[in-house]
């Protein structure tokens, strides 16, 4: 998986990869490996925010817990089939973990300053990259 390479004097180093997947703490070797979870009330999102959180860890822990934040604002409606209930999100969940994948799997890590961003607004969620701010 290239997660660690040999360099000069036979010494093993952690790629970045190497360290984005299996490191205690990625940030403190890539601080632009954390996702900025933003849940606006307005559609603007101009002014303040109703709640922030700044998502760290691995990889895996980056995504489960953007994901976690997702869950705790989407809204659930249901329909009844039979007997059974059957909830139905506002948003596909697969949709919005695979933008999320794709956006912290896929970005440039050489390039500091920016971070993955994920703005919860009522009418919309953007996932993307931005320099950091907030």
């Amino acid at each position: 998986m290239r997660c660690a390479v040999e360099v000069s004097g036979g010494t093993i180093v952690p790629t970045n990869a190497g360290i984005l997947f299996f490191w205690y703490s990625p940030q403190d070797h890539i601080p632009q490996s954390e996702v900025v979870c933003v849940l606006f009330r307005e559609t603007v999102g101009a002014s303040r925010y109703a709640d922030r959180k700044i998502v760290t860890g691995t990889l895996q822990d980056v995504i489960d817990g953007t994901e976690a934040f997702i869950n705790r604002y989407i809204a659930v409606g249901a329909r009844i089939e039979g007997w059974k209930r059957i909830d139905i999100p506002e948003y596909s969940i697969e949709v919005l973990r695979e933008a999320v994948i794709n956006a912290v799997v896929h970005r440039d890590y050489s390039r500091r300053g920016e971070r993955v961003h994920v703005f919860y607004y009522p009418d919309r969620v953007e996932v993307g990259s931005d320099s950091m701010r907030g």
